[in-house]
């Protein structure tokens, strides 16, 4: 979590988007890392780094929703992005736990890649967007800007 945020604000001048959809986009491949690999210390390393790349993102959804909603909505956006998720946190287990009993772990792994992919283009499509406390400093017409 502390390296999105802070390459989200060095690296990508507090632009979340690129951060959460590299982190997803990444995470997929390790996912398929996980599920296929057999040696103890890769599929160790591969869950390590699935348990990096998911909070990343995690936590930086709800700084990306407050800054995209300005200072007058923020805890309300940073609220709303909480209650999703843990309305799908509630769900997640038993949508996997019934795909895999139906269908098996292949089934259950190939959701779980499909929804990091898909994750990870729906961040990108906030790839530009600036928080608003920013896009004054920005001006019109710039991405993210107002205007």
């Amino acid at each position: 979590m502390l390296t999105a945020g802070w390459v989200s604000d060095k690296l990508f001048k507090a632009r979340r988007g690129p951060v959460m959809a590299t982190y997803m986009f990444i995470l997929s491949f390790t996912m398929l890392g996980f599920w296929k690999l057999e040696h103890a210390v890769a599929y160790t390393t591969a869950l390590a780094l699935c348990g990096f790349l998911v909070y990343g993102p995690l936590m930086l959804v709800s700084v990306a929703a407050a800054g995209f909603a300005g200072k007058k909505a923020a805890a309300s956006a940073s609220g709303f992005t909480g209650l999703w998720g843990y309305i799908g946190g509630a769900f997640a287990g038993t949508g996997i736990g019934t795909i895999v009993d139906y269908f098996g772990w292949g089934a259950g792994y190939s959701v779980l890649v499909g929804a990091s992919i898909m994750s990870a283009l729906c961040f990108s499509l906030t790839w530009n967007v600036i928080p608003r406390s920013l896009a004054a400093d920005v001006g019109p017409g710039a991405p993210g800007g107002s205007g």
